[in-house]
């Protein structure tokens, strides 16, 4: 079985989340053959649910490929670094 790892990659408003294999390599999302959308950026919205729904709709998809492909956890490990990272950036 694989063993897939998380690479951060965060600025004081932004995180981008990425799949690694083995080999360091970036997973796509092999539906669309693009790279996963896993990323939030600051907008200067004032209100973190809104904000956290907005995140939902963007990334959907490619969460849902995330879940099917690499699991339950996974998908809820990225959910959870990405609406960490917003509540940090409200707080």
């Amino acid at each position: 079985m694989s063993h897939f790892t998380l690479k951060l990659c965060e600025t004081p408003h932004a995180i981008t989340i990425d799949i690694l294999d083995e080999a360091n390599s970036i997973q796509l999302n092999t539906l669309n053959n693009a790279m996963l959308n896993l990323t939030w950026i600051w907008d200067g919205r004032a209100d973190v649910k809104e904000e956290k729904e907005n995140l939902i709709n963007e990334i959907y998809l490619d969460l849902l490929f995330v879940e099917q492909t690499f699991g339950d956890e996974m998908a809820g490990n990225i959910l959870q670094l990405l609406y960490s990272k917003i509540d940090t950036v409200y707080s």
